[in-house]
């Protein structure tokens, strides 16, 4: 099979049925959608503020369609990624919507540049309606389809006539059409001394000479004037040029491309980090915090949408640190410290604040109960386990924000490395030892607001819980003077929202773990002749351990496995739901 085996199938193709055995899918499937149900019925369109005044049209469309444009995107990347080898061609120019590329990487290839040219087109997505999208897979000397395949796709891949915003088809087949453009405009910096790149409907162009050359931009008292050379290249590939955003920028002044300050480093504003914080701190204090909407008036933000924005200045510190190569794991945050607290001296003050904000998200602010397990196959069980008796407990779980069905509504933490560098957790009581003992200190810093839900540590009842214990029994005032009874309890809880619940003990008082809710026949289920042992981490030649255990047997076999066990924890879970509220409305000023 040739390297562009995927192409030349699809250039080979000669009906529906020909690419619908490309896709995957039953030609009655595509004819269905695409024709009886009909595209134009399968789209739900909505508004969503653009940065700055306006909206943006969001088309999305319904899972099916969904499901076969996303197939056709993968089809269409594939040939598209045949054709950059067989060509030697590397993508220097498109960074919007590709693999590997970035907003952020854009933007770098303009950093520390003179002089900087921005140009934005005019109504992206809509430019490539039906029939340039049918007769460039018709025409194109890479593709040169037959009709009716290039027919096909194009009705899958267009609604309205023109391609989406919203749909999985049109990111690669506008960047497919822009090829030609990019690789034009791209020869044209070159000859004049210039980077060039193009973010989906942002174009660039940056220099370290002097003076920008007057064949592209002349900065005029009325504003800048392009070149006629580069606005016809520009048009020839069927775009317009929206002229109220076009900027030529020199330094000293601020340099931006997509949004990112570049003058030494890639960036965000000073005022986009400013605000991020002033929003975290109103939700701290008051509970919530406003942005405004499609129609300017301020309505309450998500969790969700305030982390994003953390979430990307947090991503341009780990893109900057990598440039300086001060992380040696590109794709990992570095490791915490051990100690109760240091491990804030290695966060700068945007990193402090985004650990603050992730704290409140999942111990403070949480909108449902956070459950804390010891390690990550525990967490896998619970989840396993409750979706096996999601019938038993329905006020454990919620409507989707789709609407389509039913979700847990449980945070089951998951321990990730970025959990560990801001708020030194990866798992295991020695973490969670730490965890409760800075978790006054923590809940004091918002302010004196209430916590919303219970934090849940569930735990083995074995010896790994020793330090906690001992730690609940001498430093906590409301927990009791003895181990022995700790252990016995249904549940502690240590102070505000912090709860911690034990499997129980066996009735001769033994030590039990997670995996004792299991039926015997389970634990007892060979793989490749191995046993399984809970004492065992890893694979060996005689056994396999936890995750094995937890992937192979739990995840495979959750059909079958009876799960009824585990109702001790989610009655639990369920009473502390009620205890929690209770005391909220006990305390309530």
């Amino acid at each position: 099979m040739t390297r562009t085996s995927k192409l030349d199938a699809l250039r080979s193709a000669e009906s529906r049925e020909d690419l619908a055995k490309l896709l995957g899918v039953k030609v009655v499937f595509l004819t269905n959608v695409l024709y009886r149900i009909g595209t134009e019925n399968q789209y739900t369109p909505f508004t969503v503020p653009k940065k700055g005044n306006g909206v943006r049209l969001i088309s999305a469309p319904t899972e099916r369609l969904k499901d076969l444009q996303r197939r056709i995107s993968n089809l269409l990347s594939d040939c598209r990624n045949e054709l950059f080898i067989s060509k030697k061609i590397i993508n220097n120019y498109s960074f919007g919507f590709e693999k590997d590329k970035s907003i952020i990487l854009n933007a770098y290839k303009h950093r520390n540049k003179r002089i900087i040219l921005n140009i934005d087109l005019s109504n992206f997505f809509g430019s490539f309606n039906f029939g340039r999208v049918r007769g460039y897979l018709m025409s194109n000397k890479d593709f040169l389809l037959n009709p009716t395949v290039a027919t096909t796709i194009a009705k899958a891949a267009c609604y309205r006539g023109v391609l989406p915003q919203g749909s999985p088809c049109s990111p690669v087949i506008s960047n497919l059409i822009c090829s030609i453009m990019d690789m034009r405009l791209a020869k044209i910096a070159k000859q004049y001394g210039c980077s060039y790149s193009r973010y989906a409907d942002d174009i660039t162009f940056s220099t370290n000479k002097s003076s920008f050359p007057t064949e592209l931009a002349l900065l005029q008292p009325e504003g800048v004037i392009l070149g006629k050379y580069l606005v016809s290249e520009i048009k020839r590939a069927g775009f317009e040029i929206n002229d109220a955003k076009t900027r030529l920028a020199y330094k000293p002044s601020r340099l931006e491309v997509t949004g990112l300050t570049v003058n030494k480093i890639v960036n965000v504003e000073r005022r986009y980090s400013d605000k991020t914080r002033a929003l975290a701190h109103t939700l701290y204090t008051t509970g919530e915090y406003k942005l405004p909407d499609e129609n300017g008036d301020e309505v309450a933000g998500s969790l969700d949408k305030l982390e994003g924005m953390f979430g990307f200045i947090d991503q341009l510190d780990k893109f900057n640190n990598i440039q300086k190569k001060k992380s040696k794991q590109p794709e990992k945050y570095a490791l915490a410290p051990a100690t109760l607290h240091s491990f804030k001296s290695k966060l700068n003050a945007r990193e402090k604040a985004y650990g603050k904000f992730i704290y409140y998200k999942f111990f403070h602010g949480n909108t449902c109960p956070t459950i804390v397990t010891e390690g990550k196959t525990d967490r896998i069980y619970l989840k396993a386990a409750l979706r096996a008796l999601s019938n038993n407990y329905p006020e454990l779980y919620r409507d989707r924000k789709d609407k389509k069905g039913k979700e847990i509504d449980l945070n089951i933490l998951k321990a990730t490395d970025k959990l560990n560098y801001f708020l030194n957790i990866s798992g295991g009581t020695a973490d969670l030892k730490k965890f409760v003992e800075r978790y006054r200190e923590h809940y004091s810093s918002y302010y004196g607001s209430i916590a919303k839900q219970p934090v849940i540590m569930v735990l083995d009842n074995d010896t790994g819980p020793n330090e906690l214990l001992n730690f609940l029994k001498n430093k906590v005032k409301q927990c009791p003077d003895e181990v022995g009874i700790i252990r016995r309890m249904r549940y502690l809880h240590i102070f505000h929202n912090l709860y911690m619940v034990l499997t129980p003990l066996t009735e001769g008082g033994n030590e039990t773990s997670m995996e004792d809710f299991f039926p015997v026949e389970v634990l007892s289920i060979e793989l490749d002749g191995k046993r399984f042992n809970k004492n065992n981490d890893g694979d060996s030649k005689t056994e396999y351990g936890k995750h094995v255990f937890s992937v192979k047997i739990v995840k495979d076999k959750k059909r079958v496995i009876d799960f009824n066990r585990f109702s001790y924890i989610f009655d639990i879970v369920r009473e502390i739901k009620i205890h929690y509220q209770q005391t909220l409305i006990k305390n309530k000023p």
